[in-house]
């Protein structure tokens, strides 16, 4: 029997074009120091790599969006801060928090391991997504291609 990181790793791995499911897409996996319990995600179409790691009882998919707030002006602190409560009692399955000494934003959704499904896990990735794309937009880090009728 596979434990969680391994199923979630074949997730991951096993690349599905007739799904409509965003783990079904061809992902890149790396190693996070030599840690059995933790790797990293990347996607040709995503500028951030995700986070996974598992414990005994719960999968945590982490976005780490590398904007420092520490050294920021008092004010830019304040409106960041007040942004990211807001949206994160309007996204109810991610959230949002400061780490390391810096004060790095980054998100991340936990989930329960007891009753996790590849679906559910889809659902979870597809948040954290949508969140990152947000807050990278919000801090003005991702430029919007326009349309053009060549595309």
């Amino acid at each position: 029997m596979l434990t969680w990181i391994e199923r979630i790793r074949q997730w991951f791995a096993e690349e599905d074009k007739n799904s409509d499911m965003v783990i079904d897409e061809k992902w890149e996996i790396q190693e996070i120091n030599g840690d059995p319990n933790r790797f990293a995600v990347s996607h040709v179409n995503l500028p951030f790599n995700i986070g996974i790691y598992v414990n005994s009882d719960t999968a945590h998919i982490n976005v780490y969006s590398n904007l420092e707030t520490a050294d920021w002006d008092v004010r830019d602190q304040r409106d960041i801060y007040r942004d990211l409560l807001r949206q994160n009692k309007r996204d109810l399955f991610v959230k949002y928090y400061l780490t390391g000494e810096n004060d790095t934003v980054a998100l991340r959704t936990e989930i329960d391991l007891e009753y996790l499904n590849k679906t559910e896990f889809n659902d979870a990735l597809q948040a954290v997504i949508v969140s990152s794309i947000w807050l990278l937009r919000k801090m003005g880090l991702l430029e919007e291609e326009p349309c053009s009728p060549d595309k």
